[in-house]
């Protein structure tokens, strides 16, 4: 009798909650940019306020040529010294975008070798899309290549590249930095997650599912009754199971390294202008007949039988 009083009071509490949840999502509004287009490294600067969209017109912005370099600075920004030059840092804005509207058109440079080309402090809602980023001497080595390869492509945070444990955990330090964490989203995923341990729910996997996209939640659960299916069958023992999942784990692996492999192949194509796109849309259709194909791949790599 206790044990269904608590379930009850667990799902009231979670409906109660999600109620809250929607409430304050509702509730937000989202805020409009100022689009300003600027031409040259000064009105770069000038433009430089919360809530703008700066449209950066074709061409190289070095900052060490703007006419207050190393000295003064405005609103929202400054200059700091450093070890053998100046870098401009960039300080208590929110939701400021920098874009260029032709990829790798605008390159945004500076001389000194050891300084920071751009550094923010205390900025929130930042978006940078389509810039070229880097020092008129020296290059970076092969892992800044690589991340410097996608965010020219696509930038950081979009469809292509949506990165959702990352945006997560920015919006975190940045809330605790800033003083501003929505502690009331805070407390209602606490809650949510003591009713959902009262509930006998895995907590983890429940957190996952809600901050992930949803087509990468689909693919998880596929993926999930895959594996229930190699594990609930009654008529194979224990060492042909363990077995069949070792090689149905090590087919996934190359998977998803392929998958990264394709993902730096298609950045390249992207930042070349190479057009990727097929002549014809599979569809819906297509993608479910890919994925059965795809299973049937799956499971026949695992549960083939070693010739002796």
């Amino acid at each position: 009798m206790l044990q269904k009083t608590l379930k009850r009071a667990a799902l009231a509490l979670c409906a109660l909650l999600l109620l809250m949840g929607l409430c304050t999502a509702a509730s937000a509004q989202e805020e409009g940019l100022n689009t300003v287009e600027v031409f040259s490294v000064d009105e770069f600067l000038d433009a430089i306020a919360p809530n703008t969209q700066i449209v950066l017109a074709a061409g190289e912005y070095n900052l060490t040529d703007a006419v207050n370099y190393s000295r003064g600075g405005g609103d929202y920004y400054h200059w700091e010294g450093g070890y053998d030059g100046y870098e401009l840092v960039i300080t208590d804005v929110e939701n400021l975008s920098i874009v260029s509207a032709d990829p790798m058109a605008v390159t945004i440079s500076t001389e000194p070798r050891y300084a920071n080309v751009l550094r923010f402090d205390n900025v929130k809602g930042l978006q940078l899309t389509n810039l070229v980023v880097g020092h008129t001497r020296e290059q970076g080595a092969c892992i800044g290549g690589v991340l410097y390869l996608l965010d020219s492509a696509w930038g950081y945070g979009g469809a292509e590249v949506p990165a959702p444990q990352a945006t997560l955990m920015k919006m975190i330090v940045e809330g605790i930095m800033g003083g501003n964490l929505p502690w009331n989203l805070v407390f209602t995923g606490v809650f949510l997650a003591i009713a959902l341990e009262v509930l006998r729910i895995p907590v983890m996997p429940f957190a996952i599912g809600l901050y992930l996209p949803i087509y990468l939640n689909t693919s998880i659960m596929i993926g999930g009754a895959v594996r229930w299916f190699m594990d609930s069958r009654k008529k194979v023992d224990a060492k042909t199971k363990e077995e069949q999942s070792t090689n149905g784990t090590l087919f996934c692996a190359g998977m998803i390294a392929g998958e990264g492999l394709v993902g730096i192949l298609l950045a390249v194509f992207a930042v070349f202008g190479i057009n990727t796109a097929l002549s014809f849309d599979l569809g819906n259709i297509g993608g479910i007949v890919l994925m059965i194909v795809m299973i049937a791949c799956l499971l026949a790599f695992s549960m083939k039988k070693k010739k002796n």
